[in-house]
């Protein structure tokens, strides 16, 4: 989640209302739960696979999680990196899916870069995120979000980036009471001839030199507090994710598991 001058540039979704579907084994239909709808990239159209709610064996339970997570916090950056290549479950050519998030206060600037590599190309990424505020697209991959006086301008450096943005109806009373009427849906598509695919989103205020003091972009993580259709919930663990990114506060330096799709 990004936030700006107190606006919600990039967030979680959230759940909508809970009924017999959401608890049926047709709860991953719901756009809301899936991971498409998250930020985990989609990777030559294979999503994010459900987590393992006991019907699979041990051996198998590592699919479900990321790996090699790191996470560091100083004064001046807050940095987050894990490997995804396991979310995606067994034989999918996938070798590794890096992601690296981080947060350099002096700047005011937020980059999440991800480096894909595959057992053959070509390769597709699509990143879907949503915005709580009004959104333009000024040149492909190059878009304003309107966060009060300062807009913020999130820049995605590929080959040939292409994006789609669309309004998206809240058609939910959970969903509503979150964001009103409607979300901004940014659709990313990156792609290389090769099996090595790498892109990264710049998030920083349209004019830096004239932002004031204490208006920089915020960065949230939210560790993954269990598994099941309400693990995305919002408000899972605020406080602590928040700290991470203000102070060197509570937040582990280091931790077994994060939910990948809720890094931003």
């Amino acid at each position: 989640m990004v936030y700006f001058n107190g606006h919600p540039a990039i967030v979680d979704v959230g759940r909508g209302e809970y009924n017999r579907k959401v608890f049926s084994d047709d709860r991953y239909d719901v756009w809301w739960v899936r991971g498409r709808n998250h930020n985990a990239p989609v990777i030559n159209g294979r999503e994010q696979i459900s987590g393992n709610d006991g019907g699979l064996p041990e051996e198998v339970d590592h699919y479900f999680t990321s790996r090699e997570v790191d996470c560091a916090n100083t004064q001046t950056h807050s940095r987050l990196a894990m490997e995804l290549r396991d979310i995606y479950g067994p034989d999918t050519g996938i070798q590794r899916v890096d992601r690296v998030c981080t947060l350099d206060r002096a700047a005011g600037q937020i980059t999440v870069a991800d480096a894909i590599r595959l057992d053959s190309g070509p390769v597709e990424a699509v990143l879907t995120l949503y915005s709580d505020v009004d959104c333009e697209q000024l040149e492909p991959g190059l878009i304003r979000m309107h966060c009060g006086d300062t807009p913020l301008l999130m820049k995605v450096e590929a080959d040939n980036p292409k994006a789609e943005l669309e309004t998206v109806a809240m058609d939910e009373e959970e969903l509503i009471h979150s964001w009103g009427d409607r979300l901004t849906r940014i659709t990313l598509t990156l792609t290389a001839d090769s099996p090595e695919l790498d892109y990264t989103l710049t998030f920083s205020p349209e004019e830096a030199a004239a932002t004031p003091p204490g208006t920089q972009p915020v960065l949230c993580f939210t560790p993954k507090p269990g598994s099941g259709p309400g693990a995305h919930e919002r408000g899972a663990y605020p406080a602590r994710a928040c700290h991470f990114v203000r102070e060197n506060g509570p937040f582990p330096p280091k931790t077994d598991s994060f939910s990948p799709v809720n890094i931003v």
